[in-house]
């Protein structure tokens, strides 16, 4: 077998990082939602919602519901536009996941 070139073992390390932080943003995303403070769920989910889409395939079901969640955390917060655009991502993306289904 051959043996990851250096490149490869930092592109790999970098997207790790990405997966764990990830996870970060959706954890204190939940307790702040838990907790109802919205203004800190809402920038952990942004945060969540950048970090999916750079990691995440563009029709993955994981990042059409992180958008989902992004968007109705900015319309509980009053930012309605932001709230649009992140609804319309997350209603693509789902949609996209509900033709691979089997019919």
């Amino acid at each position: 077998a051959l043996a990851p070139t250096p490149a490869a073992r930092k592109r790999e390390a970098a997207r790790c990082e990405a997966a764990a932080s990830l996870r970060e943003e959706q954890r204190a995303e939940l307790a702040a939602i838990d907790a109802a403070d919205w203004e800190a769920a809402l920038r952990r989910s942004t945060r969540a919602a950048e970090i999916a889409a750079s990691l995440l395939p563009p029709g993955a079901p994981a990042l059409g519901l992180q958008l989902l969640r992004a968007g109705k955390l900015h319309a509980h917060c009053g930012s309605l536009r932001e709230s649009v655009g992140y609804l319309r991502r997350a209603t693509e993306v789902l949609q996209a996941c509900a033709q691979l289904l089997p019919r």
